[in-house]
């Protein structure tokens, strides 16, 4: 995998956690009105909490074969 295809990965995973957290941002502390809303809180959270993970793993990639610069091609 190149530094470019792990920075691409944890773009996705930023663009998952920006996608779960602006809905949370102004849900913010309202009661819910029903089980549907909590359900809803919780999927958000959970996914948010995926793409964040994800975002670490696609920058931890990036950053280690930029390092050991396995990626470079002969020419």
């Amino acid at each position: 995998m190149t530094p470019r295809a792990g920075l691409f990965v944890a773009l996705v995973g930023l663009v998952i956690a920006a996608l779960c957290a602006i809905p949370l941002y102004f849900i913010g502390d309202r009661d819910p009105a029903s089980d549907d809303g909590v359900m809803d809180i919780i999927v958000l959270n959970l996914t948010g909490l995926l793409g964040l993970t994800v975002l670490a793993v696609g920058l931890t990639i990036a950053a280690i074969t930029a390092l050991r610069g396995n990626h470079r091609q002969p020419l």
